[in-house]
């Protein structure tokens, strides 16, 4: 299958409603031509479509990593890379794919949790609130697979002061985290689970 048949067909399964039961139907493709192609879809502005993207490369590049732990390393470096200023990109979507990725695979969550849970913290702070927004995200659904890992690096003390944002999306967003911790919020009301 070309690229171009490939992105097609991955477009159309994120739109469809139980799109994470059709991924099985890639197994046959190149994992490199399926992760960068679930890459590009991480900037959409179709917040299902990303999210989506998300999901589908957190599982692939778990499945990956059970083969090929070097290039699943590979992936992360890449997303991590985009956040960086040297890159020249922005990183639309790359810290809830790293959530992601960390999430299905506890190998990976135990090398590169802390490199998640730093985009919220001097000095790989995420100044973008969007990016910011993406990075607490990434970090509530590692929460929700590893939450022993994230306490280990002090998780609910860097994420509190979010709890005083004055941008409601991160206040909510940090809330869920804290609850999926099952963490005192400090007096906070949790978002459901």
């Amino acid at each position: 299958m070309g690229r171009r048949d490939l992105k097609n067909r991955i477009h159309s399964l994120l739109e469809m409603p139980d799109f994470a039961g059709h991924l099985e139907a890639f197994q046959s493709e190149s994992p490199g031509a399926l992760c960068s192609t679930l890459i590009s879809f991480l900037p959409s502005p179709d917040e299902t479509i990303k999210y989506r993207a998300a999901a589908a490369l957190g599982a692939v590049v778990a499945r990956l990593a059970d083969s090929n732990i070097e290039a699943a390393r590979e992936i992360i470096r890449r997303l991590h890379w985009s956040l960086t200023e040297e890159s020249g990109a922005i990183g639309w979507g790359a810290p809830e794919a790293i959530g992601e990725i960390c999430a299905h695979h506890a190998g990976l969550a135990a090398e590169f949790g802390a490199v998640l849970l730093s985009y919220i913290c001097e000095p790989n702070h995420l100044g973008n609130p969007v990016l910011l927004r993406g990075a607490l995200w990434g970090i509530g659904r590692l929460a929700e697979a590893q939450p022993q890992l994230l306490r280990q690096y002090g998780v609910v003390e860097k994420i509190k002061p979010y709890l005083e944002s004055p941008d409601e999306t991160l206040r909510e967003t940090a809330n869920h985290v804290l609850a999926g911790l099952n963490a005192d919020a400090g007096g906070y009301a949790t978002l459901p689970g």
